[in-house]
This record gives C-alpha cells, structure tokens and sequence, in this order.
C-alpha cells in the first residue's frame, strides 16, 4: 500500500493549498480543456498513455541523446505525439555544457552538479 492513500482527502487538501499548489480538480479540467502541451525535459515519456487518453498533441523534448532513443521508442506508435532530441534555454544559438546524470537521466542538468 502506497502512503499517500493513507492520507485522508482533506488534509490533503490542506497540504496542496498550505504548498500553495492548485487543487487536482483544478488540473483535471485544465488537461481536458487544453488540445496539447509541450513536455520538456521528457524523460522515456513516463505521462504517454495519460497524454493519449487525454487526446492532447504532445511535442515531447528531451536532451539526453541515450534516453531520448527510449523516449522515440515509446511514443513511435502515438500518432498525436512527437518527440525531438533538444536542449531548451532561454538564449537562442548558445553552446551549452549538458551535465548527464547516473540515474538514467532523470535528473540532468543544463547547470553543473552541486
């Protein structure tokens, strides 16, 4: 059994506003009422089958090159998804060192490890 289910529904809601976090609800209607997002940092694309449930277009970005093939593999059969092997900044034409971690790229940075 997972802890979270053992926490009881309102304090959990009081933890999300206490977080300053909107309430699940509020994300529910948001994912149904948007035609698609842009997932960057995607990892292997773990929200896939959500994204696809949910009809959303999905431009997956992910910039680890090994993981991004397990990425392209995972989404090769959902029509509405697209994954591309990039770096997001917010400087255009920028070279910038790419710090990969040893957890199977889950937390890789732009910025060195500290």
């Amino acid at each position: 059994m997972r802890l979270r289910a053992l926490i009881p529904e309102p304090l959990k809601l009081v933890a999300r506003r206490a977080l300053g976090l909107p309430r699940l609800r509020q994300i529910d209607r948001f994912m149904h009422a948007i035609p698609g997002l842009i997932h960057i940092g995607a990892n292997s694309g773990q929200e896939r089958h959500l994204y696809r449930q949910l009809g959303l277009h999905v431009l997956w970005i992910e910039a680890d090159p090994e993981v991004f093939q397990r990425l392209r593999e995972n989404t090769a059969n959902l029509p509405r998804q697209r994954a591309i092997n990039a770096l997001v900044s917010d400087v255009d034409g920028t070279e910038i060192d790419f710090h990969i971690a040893n957890n199977e790229g889950l937390s890789s940075l732009m910025y060195p490890f500290s």
